[in-house]
């Protein structure tokens, strides 16, 4: 035994033979020589080491050759050339297309086989297998008969071993086919391109998709031409065209005069030379009923009544071949009869479906092959076979002596080369699917530079591995956004709705029930006494629905009547009246209905209408109200400040009195500079000695401006109740040289307050201030300030107009928040300027500094953008009623209008509204759902880049400049990487690459294929 084998079986059972046995189980490898073109040597061998073992030559050795390679698509001949004396004859070996490495097969030689007969080269038909010989084969001489019986044997065990690793192997991408590779797949939810047409391709001759539609127009155009070559267009002779194709149209033989054809002129593009390379193919689907005898589906070259070349040239037809209906015939003939060859499929092709059609003259192997939808039916070596040259126009669907085509035919090209594969017409291969599933199987970030590197692997344009780049510069942008309530029109008999304006949920799943509340104590009750207001038994109910009932009282008009409580606190009731937080309402003049709308507004966290009354509930709150006991008029600050520095205050509880067997803990929650502290209330015993933060009431002494949070606890039967009050300080005066920020921080840089100024403002952002009763002076940029600086300075200005003077405002040389809108200088002619900078405080500026004589106002960088009413030209007020168009806008009104305008809403779960042109600068709103949400509006200015969440893929500057085309295919590919890996919510622009395709720049429908884009994973 010598030489490495590939069939383990074979060397597996002959190492369990004993001895006597072994003589038989003999077997010798050959080795392999040099190879020269197709043909391998085989070098010089004999069986000298058997003689000697066994002291005779072996009887009647007989030969194997082992495949150590895949032959995937065309199958093989291999002829082995032997030498018996002076004698030399080839043997053959035909090896099938599809045959995995392992396989042997059985050197058919003449038995009993001599002994001296030796084998001395192969020969690889009609191509050489990639590699040397010794690489793809190995020959093996079975010695004895048990070898012969073994290899018998382990030919079935190794063929099923075989298939077995195969199919272990389809496991991994790399390795999978056919259904394999399209549940690999499915597994990743990247389905296989469908069948689609052809695009250019290089050595294309001429390629027709067959999708005319004008009558008038007797041209079948080239679509070559689109890419820049001649072109070679057909002539209609009477087809119908438009009909149902393959793929979209395509042309109906014989047509309405029964004898239609298709003629393309010659061309010294359609010669084939001897030793040439050829392709034509096309999609037919025959008719079921065809007219009698040969039926030509494309010729170039002269054919006589019988469909039969008469001189060189090429055909395929349908005829009644070899016992076969509608066989394909693919003819070939070099003008010598002793030349012509013939091939045919052997198949019926008439079944009412498209099927492919490829003839191919291999003049490289010698070969000439018929495909019948991508699968070898036959083929033919054609080594004589000359030039197919001739003068004739190629016909399509008729010959020159008749011999008509019944059928349809569509996606026809012509080739000047052999075409091995036929994708995209078959739909995507396995080798183009196997790469594409590359890409997708690797987990990758959504980001632009992963996404680009994918691109730019999988698809390369004119060989540049960079060949796309990615941009994604923004525009400037700015937006506001404002929240918004959706209220109903009208709360209808037998309807509800709760806080959030959901008409579904029920009152226990939004307020509770009574049982829940374990620590209701009806001590703590309180009142609302209003004139207006009627109760038909008790007046008492929880703090939380009087601050309703308040706000519902001060909605209603005053002159429509009363408001009757016909039930508030029933501890003998069912339900939240139980325990003081639901009422029982009507009203003198007003519907229910319209009640019901008030109440929602109110804050009521449910309101329903019986029809008979309004039944409103809230939700559990805090107990206790801490209430400001009236102050001398010295001592009352205005709207919005609670009390002064150095100022006293004194604080009371709402219900009072409470029982005393409760006990009071009052307490102050600072949360910035704000601070106050507790002292004796006026009515206390000066000789009382508990502490003061445990009495009933207590004096608030302010100490510094800020927001500081009262707290009072009452602990009645081991159970808390407990109420808030949120207080604000302000200060009286600004001493001069101070500064005082948003917070009540004194003295605190502008810088460490506020920030840097950020960079010089675009002036579109700054509105007009001509507030009435203020001397901006001479220069009319006193009046232009941002959004942020022009709110604060209308509520200064409020209660300050007259006699307030503008010292500078926007500045656009200045590097400090002048240049940027954000600051105003003010002096006041009558009011003190310590005051001024109070008031300018109390206003809602974020940094105020008094310097001298005047007070230096100035906020932080805000929104840029304001909706308004598109009526009023007020702020929104935050409420619209559902069915109820409403019309807003945006300020500044003189936005550039070549900017780019978006209106939206948050996403919500249950309110919803209609825009009319939601990219204009006003824009009409309808709320058609009740709810919370929130209205925006994004103004993106104008100029080069790409709006919010987008961005663009484009050639790189060199194919741009070279207007670089982009095949199909790659296109396709493209799109693919683009919608499965781009992030969710971003737009992708692909304008810049859809212009160098040629046929979707001719075809703007075919830009998205829908195959591109599978749904996105689920």
């Amino acid at each position: 035994m010598s030489a490495a084998l590939t069939l383990p079986s074979l060397e597996e059972m002959s190492g369990f033979l004993t001895a006597p046995y072994q003589r038989g189980a003999e077997w010798l490898g050959l080795q392999f020589g040099a190879d020269v073109g197709n043909e391998t040597a085989i070098n010089p061998y004999d069986f000298s080491t058997y003689k000697v073992r066994y002291g005779a030559n072996p009887v009647d050795p007989r030969y194997i050759l082992f495949l150590r390679t895949d032959i995937e698509n065309a199958a093989l001949t291999v002829e082995i050339d032997c030498q018996l004396g002076a004698v030399t004859q080839t043997k053959t070996v035909l090896i099938p297309a599809g045959t995995m490495a392992g396989a042997s097969f059985h050197i058919p030689l003449d038995t009993p086989v001599d002994v001296t007969l030796r084998l001395i080269r192969i020969r690889q038909k009609p191509g050489k297998l990639a590699g040397a010989g010794a690489d793809n084969f190995v020959i093996v001489a079975l010695l004895g008969n048990m070898s012969k019986l073994l290899w018998v044997i382990g030919t079935e065990k190794d063929l099923v071993r075989r298939q077995l690793r195969l199919i272990q192997r389809q496991r991994r991408r790399i390795e999978a086919k056919a259904a394999s590779l399209d549940l690999l797949g499915s597994d990743l939810r990247v389905p296989r391109f469908p069948a689609r047409e052809y695009s250019f391709a290089p050595n294309t001759i001429a390629l027709y998709h067959c999708n005319e539609t004008n009558p008038a127009v007797l041209v079948l155009n080239d679509e070559t031409k689109r890419f820049g070559l001649v072109g070679h267009a057909g002539v209609n002779n009477g087809v119908e065209i438009g009909v149902e194709g393959k793929f979209a149209k395509g042309l109906r033989f014989p047509g309405p005069t029964g004898n239609g054809s298709i003629t393309i002129g010659d061309d010294a593009d359609f010669a084939i030379a001897a030793a040439g390379s050829f392709t034509a193919e096309c999609f037919v689907n025959a008719a079921t009923s065809p007219l009698p005898g040969v039926r030509i589906v494309a010729s170039k070259g002269i054919t006589n009544a019988a469909g039969d070349l008469t001189g060189a040239g090429w055909a395929i037809a349908l005829g009644a071949f070899r016992g076969f209906n509608n066989n394909v015939r693919w003819a070939l003939s070099d003008g010598v009869a002793a030349h012509a060859v013939e091939i045919f499929s052997d198949s019926d092709l008439v079944d009412g479906r498209f099927h492919h059609i490829a003839g191919i003259i291999d003049g490289t192997l010698g070969r000439a092959k018929l495909l019948i939808d991508g699968l070898e039916r036959a083929h033919s070596d054609i080594p004589s076979l000359g030039a197919l040259s001739n003068a004739e126009p190629v016909r399509i669907g008729r010959g020159t002596a008749g011999n008509q085509f019944s059928g349809i035919i569509d996606e026809i090209r012509f080739s000047s080369v052999v075409r091995t594969s036929f994708n995209p017409v078959l739909g995507e291969g396995d080798s183009a699917y196997r790469e594409r599933l590359g890409i997708f199987e690797r987990w990758l970030l959504p980001t632009t530079d992963v996404l680009l590197r994918t691109i730019n692997d999988a698809a390369q344009i004119s060989g540049d591995p960079q060949s796309f780049v990615l941009t994604e510069t923004l525009r400037p942008l700015e937006a506001a956004t404002n929240p918004v309530r959706f209220i109903p029109a009208s709360v209808l008999v037998g309807t509800s709705i709760d806080s959030s304006g959901n008409t579904l949920s029920k009152e226990a799943d939004v307020c509770g029930t009574a049982q829940d509340e374990k620590d209701f104590s009806a001590a703590v009750l309180v009142q609302l006494s209003a004139a207006n207001v009627v109760y038909a038994a008790a007046q008492t109910m929880q703090l939380a629905t009087r601050i309703r009932l308040a706000r519902l009282v001060a909605l209603i008009p005053a002159l429509a009547g009363n408001l009757f409580v016909d039930r508030a606190y029933d501890p003998a009731g069912s339900g939240l009246h139980a325990v003081g937080r639901a009422l029982t309402l009507r009203q003198a003049t007003m519907t229910l209905d319209a009640l019901g709308v008030l109440a929602h507004r109110a804050g009521f966290d449910f309101v329903r209408n019986t029809g008979s009354s309004l039944e409103v509930s809230v939700r559990t709150g805090e107990h206790l109200e801490i209430d400001i006991q009236p102050r001398p008029p010295a001592d009352t600050p205005p709207a919005g400040i609670d009390i002064f520095t150095g100022k006293t205050m004194n604080l009371v509880v709402d219900p009072a009195p409470l029982p005393t067997a409760g006990q009071y803990r009052w307490s102050i929650l600072t949360c910035g500079a704000g601070k106050a502290r507790f002292a004796a209330h006026p009515a206390d015993n000066p000789a009382l000695k508990t502490a003061v933060f445990t009495r009933p009431h207590v004096q608030l002494v302010a100490d510094a401006a800020g927001e500081i949070v009262v707290m009072l606890e009452y602990v009645l039967n081991r159970v808390v109740h407990s109420g808030t009050r949120s207080i604000h300080i302000d200060l009286q005066s600004l001493p001069d040289l101070t500064s005082i920020t948003l917070a009540g921080e004194l003295n605190k840089s502008e810088t460490d307050a506020l920030g840097s100024p950020g960079p010089l403002v675009n002036t579109i952002y700054l509105v007009i201030n001509a507030t009435p009763l203020v001397d901006f002076g001479a220069n009319p940029d006193n009046k232009r300030m941002q959004i942020g600086l022009d709110k604060c300075f209308n509520a200064l200005a409020a209660g300050v107009a007259n006699g307030l003077r503008v010292v500078k405002t926007f500045d656009a040389g200045a590097v400090d928040r002048h240049g940027t809108g954000l600051a105003v200088l003010l002096e006041h002619t009558t009011l003190a300027t310590d005051q001024l900078g109070a008031a300018a405080h109390h206003a809602g500026f974020d940094f105020v500094r008094r310097q001298g004589t005047q007070i230096y106002c100035a906020v932080a960088q805000g929104e840029k953008l304001q909706i308004i009413d598109s009526v009023t030209l007020a702020p929104i007020t935050g409420e619209f009623t559902a069915g109820a168009k409403s019309t807003v806008q945006v300020r500044p009104s003189a936005l550039p209008a070549t900017g780019d305008f978006s209106w939206s809403l948050a996403p919500s779960d249950i309110a919803r509204g209609q825009f009319g042109i939601p990219t204009q600068p006003q824009v009409e709103i309808t709320p058609t759902a009740t709810g919370v949400t929130a209205l925006s509006v994004l103004y993106v200015e104008p100029g080069t880049g790409e709006l919010p969440y987008r961005f663009e893929v484009r050639l790189n500057p060199l194919l741009e400049a070279a207007n670089a085309t982009i095949p199909k295919d790659k296109f396709d590919l493209v799109m693919n990487i683009l919608n499965f890996f781009h992030p969710i919510g971003a737009e992708v622009i692909t304008e810049g690459i859809r212009k160098h395709v040629v046929e979707v720049e001719q075809d703007p429908l075919k830009a998205a294929p829908a195959y591109t884009f599978p749904d996105f994973r689920i």
